[in-house]
């Protein structure tokens, strides 16, 4: 695929009607040259959509908000360690035991605060899927 360059503006475009996960609601459409891009490597339809913010899940965490993250942006806790080229993390600490941060009531990095754990949830087990023999298990 040729590269896809996506300028770091605001898109002019909004769409209506666009859903993640339980969510529906509006966000920016990066317009023909994206949708065509991707719908040219996926071989059907698509478009790229990016949202500024939508509403984390009352339930969880009131008067906060989220982008298209499956419910929270930063989420933790592994049953075994895998190494790091299983997933895509956003934030990796050192030293820290294991689900240390199950108790966190807020992380710091540089001059910004992220509130700690909202409600413990699930991983999704693509981590435990060893890419090079596909074979589920953490080892």
């Amino acid at each position: 695929m040729s590269l896809l360059k996506i300028p770091r503006t605001k898109p002019s475009s909004v769409a209506q009607g666009v859903s993640v996960w339980e969510w529906s609601g509006s966000a920016f459409d990066e317009g023909e040259k994206a949708a065509k891009w991707f719908s040219d490597y996926l071989g059907k339809q698509s478009r790229w959509f990016e949202t500024e913010t939508r509403p984390s899940p009352l339930q969880f965490a009131p008067d906060y908000t989220t982008t298209f993250a499956n419910t929270f942006p930063f989420i933790g806790c592994l049953s075994e360690p895998v190494p790091m080229n299983r997933f895509r993390p956003n934030i990796i600490v050192d030293n820290c035991d294991p689900f240390g941060e199950d108790l966190w009531d807020e992380v710091m990095i540089k001059e910004l605060v992220f509130q700690g754990v909202v409600r413990l949830c699930s991983r999704s087990k693509l981590p435990s899927v060893n890419q090079e023999t596909g074979v589920s298990g953490c080892n």
